[in-house]
């Protein structure tokens, strides 16, 4: 019989094994096998090791693969509200648990062919395939709801921001694409954090120049 430790050995393995085959799956369905992109790709250096989200550099590859496809896909950049003041409040510890129990909540919210990744910090992107801004932002939406509604590690519920960008409507390169969605993210900061706003919908002329 596992003991309550090793049943969340086990949660987090299982966690892990999975963000890595469905970044595997990513990349072979856009790429199949094109220059070796996959097999370059390990598990271990995909995955990253606090949240057993898709790390950065996994993301920014499969970002990549769909932009050459010329997939259409939305970005949702989540940033946890007032973090710092959790890691000063209740220890960076307890604050590594919220952004567990984030991490938790995001990959409950999301669909199937959709992929949750750590950015850095307290920074989160969902990839979200084949979706328009509209269904992104419902997703966004519940997320948002499910978040603010649950009872998170320091006590009580906390809360993020979020911005919504499209490929290709607005930007014609993921680098681009994700300016776009941090911008409209810290103007949900602006407004007074606890939402989720669209970027800007037109892509600017001067970018294809």
């Amino acid at each position: 019989m596992l003991n309550e430790s090793e049943m969340g050995n086990l949660n987090s393995l299982n966690a892990w094994y999975y963000e890595a085959s469905k970044i595997k799956n990513a990349l072979i369905q856009s790429f199949s096998f094109l220059h070796g992109q996959v097999s370059t790709l390990k598990d271990e250096n995909s995955i990253d090791s606090l949240t057993n989200l898709t790390n950065r550099r996994a993301m920014d590859a499969v970002l990549q693969a769909w932009t050459v496809q010329g997939k259409m896909y939305s970005v949702i950049m989540l940033d946890i509200d007032r973090f710092k003041s959790i890691n000063d409040t209740y220890g960076h510890a307890t604050g590594d648990e919220v952004l567990k129990f984030l991490a938790l909540q995001m990959r409950n919210a999301v669909r199937e062919q959709d992929m949750c990744c750590r950015y850095g910090g307290e920074e989160f992107i969902i990839l979200l395939p084949e979706t328009g801004v509209d269904e992104a932002y419902d997703i966004a939406e519940e997320l948002r709801r499910n978040v603010e509604g649950t009872i998170s590690p320091i006590g009580k519920s906390v809360t993020f921001s979020a911005g919504i960008a499209v490929f290709p409507k607005q930007a014609s390169n993921p680098k681009k694409l994700i300016e776009l969605a941090d911008a409209a993210l810290y103007e949900a900061k602006n407004l007074g954090r606890n939402r989720v706003v669209r970027a800007k919908e037109e892509l600017q002329a001067s970018e294809d120049e």
